[in-house]
């Protein structure tokens, strides 16, 4: 078991070492260009540039020689102010409307990246919505998030939104929870569909690197996972940071894996919470699906109402949580200050003690009694748990987990989470006691499945199927 435990581990930390930020390639529903900030010429490039602008060459030429003056002025004014983003609708030779977006290259430990531009010409949507029409629908939605109560309602109603608003066959709402691993919170999905719903996936499946990119950058597509990637050409930039590019190229391992779950199209948006990644709304469809610019602006705007809308729920659950404590603590603080003998307001409120920290069990532990409330362990173990506390220079004591921490544990039957308080100038012990919580947790996958030992083999995914 050891060995198996060692070679999964070795397949995290090869997925967490993967570059994926410096691809070296695209995918195919658009085109790259690079630009050199200071003359203005086209240095490196990737896609089918040829045959979309009918330009045969194209290295050393300027961006009106390749797109055309309009794209040309747009990109110039935003090289001037150092501006990034959206610069104009451009037409392809196929006569389909591509979305020209500018970037400017992440600086790399080389500096000769700082001087370059990046030009990224995505297929854009044919049939664009209105403008008022998508206002609308993000309004109507954003509504009813508001109207939910709960943070699982709230999620669910981003799932039916989501899915409206994107067309996929399957969204689901997918949360990061302890070790990285991942839980399906809520899902809205086509019928004909298995369901994800509660499925836990290994943190393996969203490397490290990964998490950072889905940070910086809120959306990421993939409109084929069957898709031939693209190289840069000719070569020269290899540390050219693509982080930014939505058409960048993904890991193969991850479009081997989404291959075995049966998608032909990925989409992910992140869901960022006072700036770290609470979660991902993750959208799968059975066949190739484009996702446009500007249904992924929509997305990541409702992806931000999203998160104030947890926050506000988790904020208020605190606060009633803060409020309930305060009221425990004003009705018990005046008796303490005023009695001669406080371990005794204690004993009698013992009651009221025990539900202040929602306990299921709690005991005063002292050298001639013990007085419980509650459900708790028998008064033997109690004495030998506050024996061992007392071996601890620290006065307070907290865990979750108190097989971890004490060894004799087992005489605690099913008592798993402990707060413990040594009262100064007392022999006295306070001992609030919770059940072991037991979970039957659904992976998608085995967490701990080994991989072949084959230094020479080529990391490849698990297949991922429950």
């Amino acid at each position: 078991m050891t060995e198996t435990l060692d070679l999964a581990d070795t397949a995290l930390n090869e997925c967490d070492r993967e570059p994926i930020h410096i691809p070296q390639s695209i995918q195919p529903h658009g085109f790259m260009l690079v630009l050199d900030l200071q003359s203005l010429t086209i240095r490196q490039g990737a896609g089918a540039i040829e045959e979309l602008t009918g330009r045969k060459v194209w290295i050393d030429r300027t961006v009106a020689d390749v797109l055309g003056d309009v794209a040309d002025r747009a990109v110039r004014a935003m090289a001037a102010h150092q501006e990034a983003g959206f610069a104009c609708r451009w037409r392809a030779t196929n006569r389909l409307e591509y979305d020209v977006v500018v970037h400017r290259a992440p600086g790399t430990t080389a500096g000769a990246i700082n001087d370059l531009m990046i030009i990224e010409v995505e297929q854009s949507s044919q049939q664009a919505r209105l403008g008022v029409d998508l206002i609308a629908s993000l309004d109507a939605a954003g509504a009813a998030l508001e109207r939910a109560v709960t943070i699982q309602t709230v999620c669910e109603r981003a799932a039916d939104a989501f899915r409206r608003l994107t067309g996929f066959d399957r969204v689901m709402i997918y949360r990061f929870v302890d070790n990285d691993a991942g839980c399906v919170v809520a899902e809205d999905r086509d019928p004909a569909l298995d369901s994800f719903l509660n499925h836990h996936f290994p943190a393996s499946d969203i490397p490290r690197q990964a998490r950072a990119l889905y940070v910086r950058n809120r959306a990421r597509v993939i409109p084929d996972t069957g898709y031939r990637a693209a190289p840069l050409r000719p070569e020269g930039f290899e540390d050219l940071d693509l982080s930014d590019v939505a058409v960048r190229s993904v890991s193969p391992v991850h479009l081997e894996y989404l291959r075995n779950m049966g998608v032909g199209a990925s989409a992910s948006v992140s869901i960022v919470k006072e700036g770290l990644l609470w979660g991902l709304i993750a959208c799968h469809h059975r066949t190739p699906r484009l996702m446009p610019r500007d249904i992924r602006i929509a997305a990541v705007a409702l992806a931000g109402a999203l998160a104030r809308q947890i926050r506000a729920r988790e904020d208020a659950l605190r606060y009633r949580e803060r409020l309930t404590l305060r009221a425990g603590e004003d009705a018990l603080r005046p008796a303490l200050f005023d009695a001669d003998a406080p371990l005794g307001v204690l004993t009698d409120r013992i009651d009221d003690v025990q539900r202040m920290f929602g306990a299921d069990g709690f005991a005063i532990v002292a050298a001639g009694s013990i007085q419980c409330s509650g459900a708790t362990p028998d008064e033997a173990p109690l004495r030998r748990f506050a024996a061992w506390l007392a071996t601890r220079e620290e006065a307070l004591f907290a865990t979750r987990e108190l097989s971890r921490d004490w060894p004799l544990a087992p005489l605690f039957g099913s008592f798993a989470g402990v707060l413990a308080v040594r009262l100064p100038g007392t022999d006295a012990t306070l001992l609030w006691l919770r059940r072991e919580q037991i979970e039957e947790i659904e992976w998608a996958g085995n967490p701990h499945k080994g991989i072949g030992h084959d230094p020479q083999a080529t990391l490849t995914p698990r297949a991922s199927r429950p």
